[in-house]
């Protein structure tokens, strides 16, 4: 007798095979979940944010072939990159901000190329790669000199001028801010024109120039004051706190540092609150009072290890180890300086090696091990 096949359930005659999706419905949901994404960056919910995000590309490449890229893409990968800067996620946001580099490139779009190397200029100066960050603006000013674009190439050279200064080459700093100044003035921009004297001045400071800074620190407060732009106002007040600072004005300095700081942070500039709160910790030391000086630095720590900046946070580690030493603390400052030591060593600038050791060797001699001090600083020295 043969036998029957099985009998299908009524649920397996049911079944119907799943039909592939269209281009069209790939299309409509990777648009579901770039706005499902917006939505979520707006309320403030980042990660499911990214989530959505990188959603909607994979549904977007499947609608292209490999290497084919387009707009979309950009816009993705900007909107990632944001969202990770956001959550202080900087090598992730470097890599997204990268990679919607090269597909600007890819595409030929000189505006989507200038914004990958904002965001990526903005996260490598956070982070204190500076010199990763000179590159970046050097390709933006070649571009914007493309466009014909002088007002945004000086805005460029400016920052190209701070960074120099923060690496130490203060004749570049000095010619690449006379060039930003120059513009400034030819197009009659007073915004422009007073971060220009401001940039300057702090330049002309780290040479000793301490009449000329104080010279264009006033012309730069004069010209904010003028526009009322308090942005502005805030980073020339902040000047002129700097030059009063090298005049050994201490008492003047941090009264200039803390009306920028109030500004400041009335404007939410979180960098700048960070770096004003580090500047009044310094002068607070220098006047003897070390118990705000511990205060300012604490302060300033707590922001900059909210932005992932990893030179700025252990710089503000350093300096909070140095009032910990003054104060005779010195156990708080061993631990201090143990914090500070692996931040600066992956950011190869000089200035943070040179403030590692002289802190170092202070902390050694206040203890009273002065040949020890003397080797540190000796031996830092022959390696420099």
């Amino acid at each position: 007798m043969d036998r029957q096949p099985p009998a299908r359930s009524k649920r397996s005659q049911r079944a119907t095979p799943k039909r592939p999706q269209t281009a069209i419905q790939y299309r409509e949901d990777a648009i579901h979940w770039k706005v499902l994404g917006d939505t979520y960056s707006e309320l403030g919910m980042i990660r499911r944010a990214i989530t959505c995000y990188k959603r909607s590309r994979s549904l977007t490449a499947k609608l292209q072939p490999p290497d084919d890229f387009r707009e979309e893409d950009w816009n993705l990968l900007t909107k990632v990159g944001k969202a990770y800067q956001m959550l202080g996620e900087t090598r992730a946001a470097i890599t997204y901000h990268a990679d919607s580099l090269l597909v600007a490139r890819r595409l030929g779009d000189i505006t989507r190329q200038l914004e990958a190397l904002a965001q990526l200029s903005t996260v490598y100066d956070t982070l204190g790669h500076i010199h990763h960050a000179v590159v970046c603006h050097m390709q933006r000013i070649h571009l914007y000199r493309l466009q014909q674009d002088p007002i945004n190439e000086a805005r460029v050279l400016v920052q190209l001028g701070l960074d120099y200064d923060t690496l130490g080459d203060i004749d570049e700093a000095i010619e690449t801010c006379e060039q930003a100044l120059v513009i400034a003035q030819e197009h009659k921009h007073v915004q422009l024109e007073s971060i220009a004297f401001v940039a300057l001045g702090m330049a002309y400071a780290h040479l000793g120039y301490a009449r000329r800074t104080q010279a264009y620190s006033e012309q730069a407060l004069a010209l904010t004051q003028e526009s009322e732009d308090r942005q502005a106002e805030a980073f020339a007040r902040e000047g002129i706190g700097d030059t009063h600072a090298y005049l050994g004005n201490l008492q003047l300095a941090s009264n200039f540092y803390q009306q920028s700081l109030a500004i400041a942070q009335s404007l939410t500039e979180i960098q700048q609150e960070g770096r004003l709160l580090e500047r009044l910790g310094l002068a607070s030391q220098a006047l003897g009072t070390m118990d705000a000086a511990i205060t300012f630095h604490t302060r300033s720590l707590s922001i900059f290890d909210e932005t992932d900046a990893i030179y700025n946070k252990g710089r503000a580690y350093a300096h909070l180890a140095n009032a910990y030493t003054l104060s005779g603390h010195y156990k708080m400052a061993t631990e201090a300086l143990t914090q500070a030591q692996p931040l600066l060593d992956q950011v190869r600038m000089y200035r943070g090696k040179t403030l590692l050791t002289y802190y170092s060797a202070n902390l050694l001699r206040q203890q009273g091990y002065v040949s020890e001090s003397t080797r540190t600083l000796s031996k830092s020295h022959d390696a420099l």
